[in-house]
């Protein structure tokens, strides 16, 4: 270090130390606007229209994302604030102002709702505003130095005595009573052209209004007939369903009484068989009855015959008196179906 110190300039430099040095940052160009805040608010709010229709074109209807996700009021009204800066041929700008772009031709999209703005009517009677409102005001500086000038030379013609200075003052004093009465009459033409403007276009607001009343009267006229057209119809309908329904009611009823017609008429035909056929088994017990009592009144006649055989013969062969009555009794009495059977079926005759 004292070598340092008594030779600084024979000690040799180190190159290892680097001394560092801050990079001067260029100046930022301040972003300026020219509109008014009322026509800035109107170009931001026609931006993020533009860019939700420019949104549902590329994303269409989703619930995940919003527009303002991307493209908020806030960066809306930070590209208006910079559009004196803004570029219609290089984008970076553009792009930096919004934070980047999200979406493909975001930043393109924006641009052109920029130029298509621009382009628009209102943007072309905003600047015919700002050119006659500076003209007005131009116009208003000329004559108010005019006027400064017409009094200075007034007062000074005023401060001289001789006859020419007079002349001219008296000259200057006509010519500002013509100005004066000129502009009277040009304010009162304006003011009278104002007026039948004014009187133009409050006739036209009342014709409008007339017109309008006409029209909505018509409207509710048009309304009203339509809906009786509308009641007369649902009452046809209606008509026309309980007519329907009657006349299903009517059918369903003679069906009915076909129905039980015919089911009498079968109930008929069927008591009528079965009292047929009950007649037709009375007639086969009646018939059956009767050939057993046929029967019956052969076999009995056949016994009756028997017996007298068998009395007879039993009176020739044996040789005491024997009782008819107890003969027929024991023969009665000892005869079983299936010899009377056989009795019935054996023919009586005389004995050899």
């Amino acid at each position: 270090m004292d070598n340092i110190l008594a030779s600084p300039l024979t000690t040799p430099k180190d190159t290892s130390v680097v001394t560092m040095i801050r990079k001067c940052q260029g100046k930022k160009t301040k972003l300026l606007c020219i509109l008014p805040q009322d026509v800035a608010e109107i170009l931001a709010n026609h931006l993020v229209k533009n860019f939700e229709v420019v949104f549902a074109k590329t994303l269409g209807t989703t619930d995940e994302f919003l527009p303002s996700d991307f493209f908020s009021i806030t960066e809306a009204k930070a590209v208006v604030a910079a559009l004196d800066q803004i570029h219609m041929v290089t984008l970076n700008l553009l792009e930096s102002v919004i934070g980047g772009s999200w979406l493909p031709g975001q930043v393109e999209a924006i641009n052109q709702s920029i130029s298509n703005w621009v382009e628009s009517d209102y943007f072309a009677g905003f600047l015919l505003s700002c050119t006659e409102h500076k003209e007005f005001i131009e116009s208003e500086a000329l004559c108010l130095r005019t006027a400064m000038e017409d009094a200075a030379y007034k007062q000074k013609l005023i401060t001289q005595e001789t006859p020419q200075a007079k002349r001219d003052l008296a000259e200057m004093e006509r010519k500002e009573k013509a100005e004066k009465k000129a502009a009277e009459r040009e304010l009162a033409h304006q003011m009278k052209q104002v007026s039948a403007k004014q009187a133009e276009s409050e006739k036209e607001a009342e014709r409008l209004h007339f017109a309008a009343m006409k029209k909505k009267q018509a409207d509710k006229t048009s309304a009203a007939k339509a809906l009786a057209r509308e009641e007369e119809a649902h009452l046809r309908r209606t008509k026309a369903e309980e007519a329907a329904v009657a006349k299903l009611e009517e059918r369903a009823s003679r069906a009915r009484a076909k129905e039980e017609e015919w089911a009498a008429k079968e109930k008929t035909k069927v008591e009528e068989r079965a009292r047929r056929k009950e007649d037709k088994e009375q007639a086969k017990c009646k018939s059956s009855i009767n050939r057993d009592n046929c029967e019956s009144r052969k076999l009995k006649r056949t016994v009756s015959l028997w017996d007298t055989a068998a009395i007879l013969a039993l009176h020739h062969s044996t040789p005491h008196p024997v009782d008819v009555s107890d003969v027929s009794t024991n023969l009665e009495s000892s005869s079983d179906p299936l010899l009377l059977n056989d009795l019935s079926n054996t023919s009586i005759g005389p004995r050899n």
